[in-house]
């Protein structure tokens, strides 16, 4: 035990590169992990220092070895892809064809590379459903990437589950699959609310265009009431000038009747006259003298005149 204490102060640089460089999401993870699997026993800083030690060169390792399948991954893909090759070479590309070289395949792996089917299988299929991806391959281990592996999950939500790895000291590897359910909840949530929000907006924009044409309809309206209120009040001032100018013929009538009547009864009380005279009128006789002037003697003797004397007229 003591020589197992001790060895790791043999190798400093080993231990400089295992404790001053790790990723710094990656060791405040592994450390909050770490004092949580602890459960709160007294630990002194140096075992604790040792263990968090032990828990990053196995991070490192268990990377290095994610790496390296992912590399396998790859290889095997190319071995596929030559099987394939060999086995249309032979045969066609028909489906018997590449049936033969699904065998050869796992023919290889099994009795060449150690591999049983259905591990070659996986490795190869998650290879394939994560190879267009930027970052699974890299960032996921082999557990995480065989969650994810089916084609529901979409490239945004890997993305989130690597976010929430590389961030969050709270990740589990078992929590993945609520995580995504969550975050499509979400989603929903979001989707949800921007369809309302377009909603509202298409009945704002049609508010606004039904306000905008009303705003118009008004202002017509308030123009047209203008010109209509000038008019009467036009016709108004027209109406009182008649009235004004028809109370003064009015006037002017009554005057001229009262005239009328005046000279209709001066008519009546003239010809009442006129027949009172016409029924009194008496001829008479009226001697007028002549003067004698110097005139032709011819004309000199004495003529009578009859004269129609009119009565007074009555006051």
């Amino acid at each position: 035990m003591p020589q197992s204490q001790d060895k790791p102060k043999e190798n400093p640089a080993v231990q400089a590169d295992i404790v001053n460089f790790p990723l710094q999401p990656e060791a405040s993870r592994a450390e909050f992990a770490l004092r949580r699997a602890l459960g709160g026993v007294a630990v002194n800083e140096d075992s604790f220092s040792r263990l968090l030690q032990c828990v990053r060169n196995l991070q490192r390792t268990r990377d290095k070895i994610e790496r390296l399948l992912q590399d396998q991954g790859a290889d095997l893909q190319v071995m596929h892809d030559h099987t394939t090759e060999i086995a249309v070479g032979l045969y066609g590309d028909t489906r018997a064809a590449h049936t033969r070289a699904w065998e050869m395949f796992y023919t290889i792996a099994e009795e060449v590379l150690g591999l049983t089917r259905s591990q070659a299988h996986l490795q190869l299929n998650l290879y394939r459903r994560f190879l267009q991806h930027n970052g699974a391959l890299t960032k996921l281990n082999i557990g995480e990437l065989m969650i994810l592996r089916r084609s529901d999950y979409t490239a945004e939500e890997i993305d989130a589950v690597i976010e929430f790895k590389e961030n969050d000291p709270a990740y589990r590897r078992k929590d993945i699959r609520e995580f995504v359910e969550r975050l499509r909840r979400k989603q929903e949530e979001v989707l949800d609310v921007q369809s309302k929000l377009d909603v509202a907006t298409a009945e704002l924009a049609t508010t606004i265009s039904e306000n905008a044409d009303k705003d118009h309809e008004i202002r017509r309206l308030n123009t047209e009431l203008s010109r209509l209120t000038a008019e009467r009040d036009t016709d108004r001032l027209t109406l009182t000038q008649l009235r004004e100018e028809m109370t003064r013929q009015n006037s002017s009538y009554s005057a001229l009747g009262m005239q009328v009547a005046d000279l209709e009864r001066e008519k009546r009380e003239l010809q009442e006259r006129i027949a009172f005279a016409k029924g009194n009128v008496r001829p008479e006789s009226i001697e007028v003298p002549i003067v004698p002037q110097a005139m032709p003697r011819w004309k000199m003797h004495w003529q009578p005149r009859t004269t129609s004397l009119r009565p007074p007229r009555p006051s």
